[in-house]
């Protein structure tokens, strides 16, 4: 098996991608980490600066971070702008990373299934009903009148679940086909809004 698929800038590793099986796709899918966000100016002026003097100062570690935010205090604009500068760069390509993990987490979480579309309206209701000054439902409880009333719905009321329950499935297959053929940045979208989430 090939090493850990980098899909965020790496064109030779998508094409090495493409070539695998889905299997093994969602094998290297599930090693994509999340992009860690660039340090700012300070950070990084704070983070050299610290490295510089590290060695000539004995003092703890507080005392060099007070001594890196005073230099940094003295420091003209342009010369801030310098550190700045590196945020900037490092910070559009770390968005498009972002957005493109974003996709392939999404796209590894399954939908809802019809029970579960019916469990969060019948608890949404359940949390509108409550009498504000009154006690907050438990879930345990709730959840006993959920799988009930679940049980006593008709096959029409059961129906409205089934119905959005296969669209969101078709959403969610269609965008998890976009990720693996490498086309999730023209994919718009989104079965998780379609589904009332995130």
């Amino acid at each position: 098996m090939a090493g850990r698929v980098n899909l965020m800038e790496n064109v030779q590793d998508m094409e090495a991608f493409n070539r695998l099986t889905p299997k093994l796709k969602w094998e290297q899918l599930k090693n994509v980490l999340k992009p860690t966000r660039p340090p700012h100016g300070y950070q990084r002026f704070a983070k050299d600066f610290i490295a510089r003097i590290k060695g000539t100062n004995n003092s703890g570690l507080p005392s060099l971070f007070t001594a890196a935010a005073r230099a940094w205090m003295q420091l003209s604009d342009e010369e801030k702008n310098v550190w700045n500068q590196q945020y900037e760069n490092e910070r559009d390509a770390y968005l498009r990373q972002a957005e493109e993990w974003k996709h392939i987490k999404r796209s590894m979480m399954k939908p809802p299934t019809p029970y579960a579309l019916f469990t969060k309206d019948f608890w949404a209701a359940q949390k509108k009903n409550v009498n504000r000054s009154g006690p907050k439902p438990g879930f345990n409880g709730t959840s006993r009148r959920i799988a009930k009333a679940w049980k006593g719905l008709t096959a029409q009321g059961r129906q409205k679940y089934v119905t959005k329950a296969e669209q969101l499935h078709k959403l969610f297959a269609a965008e998890r086909q976009a990720v693996l053929t490498g086309r999730h940045r023209q994919f718009n979208v989104n079965w998780m809004e379609q589904a009332g989430g995130k």
